[in-house]
């Protein structure tokens, strides 16, 4: 018989398919149940006991503190609660601990303090298997199937039930429709289908669309149920919708429903959380050695050494590297195509990361760290730490698990790096540093080219372009609301001037850029409120319309959309970085010209603010509206990483709506959508987006939670 120590977190699902696991294969009789105090994580342990004495195993619960530090509430933290058991006059045997549920930190404490208990076996379930991470389970195998817990079970752990009448999963904040449900070692598999014509029109469908997107980024919705959603549509903007949002969606075959069928079946083998692919690019390869050493960086940092691990958001490694400044660091890297491809990326960049020394170490995801001693050797001598915020929970066991490293942590609700251990008299904090943008744009995106705020007017240099191209935004914003659509339908050609209320902007000629095809610059004057300004600014033109006339595109509106910005950030400076019109090289397309909607990118307050502008013309139906969010939700996530932050600016919202339709897009979970009209208005563009990094940090912890 043997005993499974778990913590109980926000699945319950994770620990009823280890533990039926281990019942069915290692003789379980007895779970211990490590969970913080709260009313989800508690009724989570209720139902879990109730559910493992339906299997005939027993169970008893142990209250652990929540935060890393016990401090003011009296508990013990998880490891001594563990400690204890191993250390009974007659110890259970064996004992398995169960590293998948609970928070990073607490893995990393527990396998710090309890490495050198021999009768203490930690176990870690990936998408198929459960494996034992040291040693073996009882029948000496190291790894056993999944089992299937049941689809009504595992809906009941999370105090849901599926109505098959109406197909919805209720219980939860709303009823949830889907097509249909299944179940898969531990997990829901939801089918949704939004086909156009069946749908009623664009209408219905964006409608719908947004509905089950909110169940997605907003997990408390379904009682933290870890949903694997299948989208089957014939609307190419709704798939790629979901596809970033880690969906696994499709393009319906209306000649095989078989294909369909099939394409479902074989997306439930694939482990969720995929990305959108780009270009086929390298990748980086550490065999036969098993690591890759970058020649050294002669101007390097020289912080403490460091080892982290990389997983398929390479953001938390960046912020890990630029925070601690090591001058050695070692990054683990997972043997699967997409993390040796993020690796790679993270090669060709070295130039730009100031390390004195860079390896890339082979690892795999169940945390094995290949050519073991040969590590131990190079970290021998101390001054080691260990970031266990990146990569999976097994890699983080293993880090913690090392001799002689102080193990650290990156709390992103407080933008600092922890030191959990060994305790200091007074906790060690290190202020989050971020990476440049172009640098976490070719990492997370692939090779990418753009203009720095240096080329657009200067940090703290050239104030005439930075008087002149705030002041732009400012007569933009006053033209916008003149204009009750909140459009510029007059300031749209060359030559053209439009003068109101005393404040004028006239275009006074266009001359070829030839460095760029296509591109303009434009020579503008501006007067604001008395005062009147020349200056330049960027531009493409569009095609030639019947009469022959070419009309400028919205580009010329991405500079003053910039100041504008960057004058909303403050007298604190929330604002560290800024690149404009970034272009990746996958994106070109045939003729040479790149294809992105995201114009402008804010480093603001550690997250990542992504900005498609629009002009905002006559002809936007509903569906296009749509496509232009799709688009800059896909490519911002895709291309910045997991805290990337989606807006839109537009003309086109009315100004009676201006505050309505960017409070709503923030509250639905869409990208952040700010009137031109609202570009005069500091205050107000700061707390909006100040509000959309708030729920944007929301989701992302959110989704970390649940992996």
């Amino acid at each position: 018989m043997s005993v499974l120590i778990t913590m109980v977190g926000l699945r319950p699902g994770a620990v009823a398919v280890t533990a039926k696991t281990l019942h069915k294969n290692a003789g379980l009789s007895h779970v211990v149940l490590l969970h913080t105090r709260g009313e989800n994580i508690e009724d989570n342990r209720d139902r879990l006991i109730e559910y493992l004495r339906s299997l005939g195993i027993t169970a008893t619960s142990w209250p652990i503190p929540a935060e890393p530090i016990a401090g003011k509430s009296g508990l013990i933290p998880a490891w001594q609660c563990i400690q204890q058991i191993l250390d009974q006059p007659d110890p259970p045997g064996p004992v398995y601990f169960d590293v998948s549920p609970g928070l990073n930190y607490q893995i990393a404490l527990i396998s710090f303090f309890l490495k050198s208990e021999k009768q203490f076996v930690p176990i870690y379930a990936d998408y198929d298997h459960l494996y034992a991470m040291r040693g073996a389970f009882t029948d000496g195998q190291n790894k056993y199937d999944l089992k299937d817990v049941g689809r009504a079970e595992l809906l009941a752990l999370y105090g849901l039930t599926w109505n098959e009448t109406i197909k919805q999963i209720q219980g939860g904040d709303a009823p949830f429709g889907l097509e249909a449900i299944m179940e898969r070692h531990g997990r829901i598999h939801g089918l949704v289908r939004f086909f156009l014509k069946e749908m009623g029109g664009a209408r219905v469908l964006l409608r719908r669309a947004r509905e089950v997107q909110s169940f997605i980024e907003n997990p408390a919705r379904l009682n933290r149920l870890q949903l694997d959603l299948m989208v089957e549509t014939d609307h190419e903007s709704t798939k790629n919708r979901f596809l970033s949002y880690g969906a696994k969606a499709f393009i319906h075959n209306p000649q095989d429903r078989r294909a369909s069928e099939k394409k479902i079946e074989a997306l439930m083998q694939k482990p969720p959380g995929g990305r959108i692919e780009g270009d086929r690019e390298d990748t980086l390869n550490l065999t036969p050695r098993g690591f890759v050493e970058c020649d050294e960086h002669p101007d390097g940092w020289d912080g403490p050494n460091l080892l982290v691990a990389l997983g398929s958001d390479p953001s938390a490694t960046l912020l890990a590297l630029f925070t601690h400044k090591p001058a050695t660091a070692i990054i683990l890297v997972t043997q699967t195509p997409e993390v040796q491809k993020l690796a790679q990326r993270i090669y060709d960049q070295r130039a730009k990361i100031p390390v004195r020394k860079l390896i890339f170490w082979g690892a795999n995801l169940n945390g094995k760290i290949g050519h073991y001693k040969e590590l131990q050797e190079r970290m021998q001598g101390g001054g080691w730490i260990v970031n266990i915020s990146p990569g999976t929970k097994a890699q983080t066991w293993n880090m913690a698990a090392i001799e002689g490293v102080e193990v650290w942590s990156l709390n992103n609700r407080e933008q600092v790096a922890v030191r959990l251990v060994p305790a200091a008299a007074q906790q060690e904090l290190q202020k989050f540093a971020f990476a440049p943008i172009l640098l976490q744009a070719a990492v997370c995106g692939g090779p990418v080219e753009g203009r720095t705020e240096n080329e657009l007017y200067g940090i703290g240099g050239n104030g005439d372009k930075r008087d002149f191209l705030e002041r732009l935004s400012a007569v933009m914003a006053k033209a916008a609301r003149k204009n009750l659509n909140g459009r510029l339908s007059g300031l749209l050609k060359g030559g053209d001037s439009r003068e109101f209320d005393g404040n004028l902007i006239r275009f006074d000629r266009c001359e070829d850029n030839p460095t760029r095809p296509g591109s303009v610059n434009i020579m503008v004057t501006v007067s604001h409120n008395g005062h009147e300004l020349n200056g330049t600014i960027a531009g493409t033109w569009g095609n030639q319309n019947q009469d022959g006339e070419r009309r400028l595109s919205g580009t010329w509106l991405e500079e003053p959309i910039a100041a504008a910005f960057i004058a909303a950030r403050g007298r604190n400076q929330q604002v560290l970085d800024l690149c404009m019109g970034p272009r990746w090289a996958w994106q070109r397309t045939q003729n040479g010209e790149f294809k992105t909607e995201i114009d402008i990118v804010l480093l603001w307050q550690g997250h990542y603010i992504c900005i498609s502008c629009k002009r905002g013309g006559d002809h936007y139906t509903p569906e296009e509206l749509e496509a232009i969010r799709s688009e800059i939700v896909t490519e911002a996530k895709a291309n910045l990483g997991r805290f990337a932050v989606p807006v839109l600016v537009r003309g086109g919202i009315p100004v009676t709506d201006l505050m309505n339709e960017a409070n709503e897009s923030v509250e639905e979970g869409r990208p952040l959508e700010i009137g031109l009209g609202l570009l005069d208005q500091r205050e107000t563009l700061r707390k909006l987006v100040e509000a959309a990094i708030a729920s944007n940090k929301t989701v992302a912890e959110n989704t970390a939670a649940l992996e």
